[in-house]
């Protein structure tokens, strides 16, 4: 009996320290399994993109003309250009993110172009942020009462029909065309009359920019669906590319950061303006500006303009102008804390701000 006793009170002795140890090894293992998956999701992409708030950007610190170097306001006042900060969700950001003040979710059909990726957005986003460069000195010269020549370059699109035989001979969204067949087509005007009367299937030899490389596309043309006898490249959103603009005096348009889209295109001309008539506009103001523009100076739509309300309440601005398209979305951002001005041309922006465009 007394051996039974020292048995038992040798296993009573050394069980609790296997048990000790054991959970000790499974509490190491379960660590790094949630470290590793946590990890993983990190590294995941999901489907959405996230568009967060940024801070107003002054234009007249990225804006040269005439040679001159680029000025900063002393006094915060100016024209400020609004962007968004946007970039692709991660699994866990793409919950998290919709609990955070002023933040979107987008699903990425939302964003990148029809048949296209990450990549093709990049490419169309800097084919659209070159031409309202482009705009912004014409329109602001124009207006000041100064000539202008613009030469068209071609013809682009903001997306492709995955199915059409272009996308397998390598046209993508944001390229240029600017030949069928060898014959020039520097204008939509031009595209669809070397389309017209051609057939379904037929052979055709695209001459295509994809930024400074020229390509030479052979495909055949495919079935328009909404049209079932008319002929098509296959491409969507199709628009006259940046023009080529002779300007009097030289303007130079280098924004820190920026790259994405058109929307920055008003206040960048706005700022030439101003550049050219004395600074001016701004008046002690400091004025947030978001739009499109086109050659004819009217202002188009953008998009994350929730956001960009919100960057410019946090930052006080006093102004916040807007493409007409997007006043109710920019008033219930803005919830009464800074004035939104509505515009739909770039003479309405100028009368908002209290001044008159010489032409």
């Amino acid at each position: 009996m007394p051996r039974l006793r020292l048995v038992r009170r040798y296993r009573a002795g050394v069980a609790p320290a296997r048990s000790y140890s054991r959970i000790a090894g499974l509490s190491i293992l379960g660590v790094m399994i949630v470290a590793v998956v946590g990890a993983w999701l990190l590294a995941t992409p999901s489907d959405d993109y996230v568009l967060l708030p940024d801070d107003p950007h002054p234009a007249d610190a990225v804006i040269s003309v005439g040679g001159v170097k680029p000025r900063i306001s002393t006094d915060g006042s100016g024209i400020y250009y609004l962007d968004v900060l946007v970039h692709r969700a991660s699994l866990p950001e793409s919950w998290i993110a919709r609990f955070e003040d002023g933040a979107d979710i987008l699903p990425a059909a939302a964003l990148v172009p029809p048949g296209g990726s990450q990549r093709d957005l990049d490419r169309v986003d800097h084919l659209t942020f070159q031409d309202s460069r482009t705009v912004a000195g014409v329109v602001a010269l124009r207006a000041l009462g100064r000539k202008v020549t613009v030469e068209p370059t071609g013809v682009t699109f903001d997306g492709v029909e995955s199915s059409a035989p272009a996308v397998r001979a390598g046209l993508r969204p944001g390229m240029i065309i600017t030949a069928i067949d060898d014959v020039p087509v520097l204008q939509v005007s031009a595209l669809r009359t070397q389309l017209d009367g051609r057939k379904v299937g037929s052979p055709v030899h695209l001459t295509v920019r994809n930024g400074t490389k020229t390509l030479e596309l052979h495909t055949r043309l495919t079935r328009d669906p909404q049209a079932r006898d008319h002929a098509i490249i296959g491409v969507l959103g199709v628009h006259d590319a940046p023009p080529k603009a002779k300007l009097p005096v030289t303007v130079t348009i280098t924004p820190r950061g920026l790259g994405r889209g058109p929307s920055a295109g008003l206040a960048f001309t706005l700022e030439v303006y101003d550049a050219l008539s004395g600074h001016r506009l701004a008046d002690g103001r400091k004025i947030a500006v978001t739009g499109t523009i086109d050659l004819a100076g009217r202002v188009g739509p953008i998009g994350g303009v929730r956001q960009k309300v919100l960057g410019a309440v946090r930052r006080h601005a006093d102004l916040v102008l807007v493409p007409d398209a997007n006043a109710a979305d920019a008033r219930a951002a803005a919830h009464g804390r800074v004035k939104v001005v509505a515009v739909t041309t770039f003479h309405e922006a100028l009368a908002a701000l209290g001044a008159t465009p010489e032409a």
